[in-house]
């Protein structure tokens, strides 16, 4: 998924007047959350191909790597500067609104600021002008603005993104762990990755005392959420077809379009899985997954080593 400045052409500005921030600096209204509240995280969407997942329902989006509203700060090491780590985050805007744009932040549940951008002291507010960011190739109009976003602690957090008629808040959450610290999540041996389809795992969240959610990106455009629980005894709640593998079998159903596995469950004795399809190329969905792929990801998962404690 993008992170930095995605095909730009050089924009033109819409305007060569000085913006003024100020009149677009409204008052922060920021929900709060008790501690250990579920976090209500914005949902996203696909606005073009050449994007990831957009979080919002207005004209300006924060790119994130999948739907679910989450980024992984310790992903990479967990690169931070006098405490604030940093995350890259793509803004994107749609064509019917190139700017400006005014973005703060505050955390739900705590006391903690959103920051953006680079340095110790990074700025609380991030300004995205009319004259600058990049026009996206094949998107006409639309515009976006590589950048970071800094937190100094997990949480669930807020953007305000106020415009110039707009103000809309967008809910994420930033975890502290990498998704293999959550949960057993395949990993290379020898450079090889074992998922099929170019696929790896980008998010990750507690969703549960015992369940995680995962989000893994492939070729394609292929998007897979994972949902992880404990074992069970009792039956799995989806009725399908059946997929023996090595780590036992699989309920799938078909894709009612191409017949590839849509939605999958298993149970392979040590945790209990349920995935499902969420988006792919449609110039390339007949092709984009299969029943062989899914006893893959089954099998490598199975494999996965436990988390470093």
């Amino acid at each position: 998924f993008p992170t930095e400045a995605v095909g730009q052409e050089e924009a033109t500005p819409a305007s060569a007047e000085t913006v003024d921030w100020d009149s677009l600096r409204r008052p922060l209204n920021v929900p709060t959350l008790d501690e250990g509240a579920l976090c209500p995280r914005s949902e996203g969407k696909r606005f073009t191909p050449q994007l990831g997942w957009g979080l919002g329902d207005g004209a300006v989006h924060p790119v994130f790597p999948g739907p679910d509203g989450v980024f992984n700060y310790g992903i990479g090491g967990g690169r931070e500067d006098a405490g604030w780590y940093y995350y890259k985050v793509l803004w994107a805007a749609t064509a019917d609104y190139p700017g400006p744009i005014l973005v703060r932040g505050h955390q739900l549940d705590g006391p903690h600021e959103v920051r953006f951008d680079e340095g110790a002291d990074p700025p609380a507010e991030l300004r995205l002008g009319t004259d600058d960011g990049g026009l996206i190739v094949g998107a006409p109009g639309m515009r976006n603005w590589p950048g970071h976003t800094r937190v100094r602690a997990p949480g669930c957090y807020a953007y305000q993104v106020d415009g110039l008629d707009s103000s809309e808040v967008i809910v994420f959450q930033a975890v502290a762990e990498t998704p293999g610290e959550l949960t057993p999540v395949p990993v290379s041996v020898d450079g090889k990755y074992p998922l099929p389809r170019n696929l790896f795992v980008v998010t990750g969240v507690r969703t549960g005392p015992d369940a995680v959610r995962l989000a893994l990106l492939g070729a394609e455009q292929l998007l897979l959420r994972l949902d992880v629980g404990p074992t069970q005894g009792a039956p799995l709640a989806l009725s399908g077809r059946d997929l023996e593998t090595a780590a036992g079998v699989v309920h799938w159903v078909a894709d009612g379009e191409d017949g590839w596995p849509a939605v999958a469950a298993w149970d392979d004795g040590r945790r209990r899985y349920r995935l499902e399809v969420l988006d792919v190329d449609p110039d390339a969905r007949s092709d984009a997954w299969s029943e062989g792929n899914l006893a893959m990801l089954v099998q490598a998962f199975a494999a996965a080593p436990a988390p470093a404690r």
